[in-house]
């Protein structure tokens, strides 16, 4: 090899691993983003799954001290507080051990703090519930035939695949009793001591069970209080379905309506208490605006890349 053709790599190999100056793209391109806040505000007047302990532990946040405190021979302006609730509310995680007690094969059942930040993050793949079952209190369920016609129009879910069910729901967010789908949220089933008048749609185990099988996911999401359906058999549903594969779980995810089926990059944050179920989470969305989002980089960028990496490469050759 000729010493200009080592020089030549030389430079380049070093030119791409040099630091980055300030103003580069890459130190830059958040400050061009539109960050998509999926994340509900939490009050005591969040509306909660209806059942006993959950309406108990309502979120409440009680100021400790708020105003002047002494400090040194001045006062000084200081204000925290406490909050308590229940883990599981608002835009929340569920961890797999919500509710399972051990995997199968003897694998490790990940609590809330072992739940790896590489399945939180990943491509939104939004799949809507038919529109004949949104905005009306159904509990349909979405079959491997809804998720097949879905993979037609927007390509095969994929393992990197954050799955989220867009019910319709979030439209009624605020008023308790059309977002749970029923006007007696407190009617009890008197066999299992559980909701049985709550409705809206959802994914169906078995779908649940074929994507995990055929394409794999990092979690799945929904924007309504569960991703199961309103009347799911807990023994064959979503969440012993995801959650038994290690997988975690998003409910009460906002403004679903504004991603795309596919190419936004979804991050939801949860806290990270030792031995946990879940948490609320802080969730936001970018690359949300379609192909030309700043955040996105289109396929004619990757292949303008592609083909300036092919050229230099043919040039090298050639040199040889």
């Amino acid at each position: 090899m000729s010493t200009a053709v080592m020089l030549t790599i030389v430079l380049f190999v070093g030119a791409s691993a040099a630091p980055l100056e300030p103003g580069t793209i890459s130190q830059t391109w958040w400050r061009h983003c539109e960050l998509l806040d999926m994340t509900y505000t939490l009050s005591n007047e969040t509306t909660t799954f209806p059942i006993e302990n959950y309406i108990k532990y309502q979120f409440e946040l009680t100021p400790l001290v708020k105003g002047m405190v002494p400090y040194g021979s001045n006062d000084i302006y200081l204000h925290y507080g406490k909050f308590c609730t229940i883990e599981h509310i608002g835009t929340h995680l569920d961890a797999p051990n919500h509710v399972l007690r051990t995997l199968k094969e003897g694998r490790e059942l990940f609590t809330l703090e072992k739940v790896p930040l590489t399945d939180v993050i990943g491509e939104a793949c939004v799949i809507d519930v038919p529109e004949e079952h949104k905005y009306v209190r159904s509990n349909y369920k979405l079959t491997i035939d809804d998720i097949k016609k879905w993979e037609e129009i927007n390509g095969p879910l994929h393992e990197d695949c954050i799955v989220i069910i867009r019910t319709g729901q979030e439209r009624f967010w605020g008023n308790q009793n059309d977002f749970l789908g029923t006007d007696t949220p407190e009617h009890l089933d008197p066999k299992t001591g559980w909701p049985d008048t709550m409705a809206w749609p959802g994914l169906g185990a078995e779908a649940a069970e074929w994507i995990l099988a055929n394409r794999g996911l990092k979690a799945i999401g929904a924007d309504s209080i569960s991703f199961d359906a309103g009347q799911a058999d807990y023994y064959k549903s979503v969440h012993t379905v995801v959650l038994g594969a290690n997988k975690p779980g998003f409910e009460n995810l906002a403004l679903v309506s504004k991603l795309p089926a596919r190419g936004a990059t979804f991050i939801g944050l949860p806290m990270k208490n030792k031995g946990g179920s879940g948490s609320p989470v802080r969730v936001m969305a970018y690359g949300w605006n379609g192909p030309n989002d700043p955040c996105r980089m289109s396929a004619g960028a990757k292949a303008a890349i592609g083909s300036i990496l092919l050229l230099m490469i043919s040039f090298l050759i050639l040199l040889l």
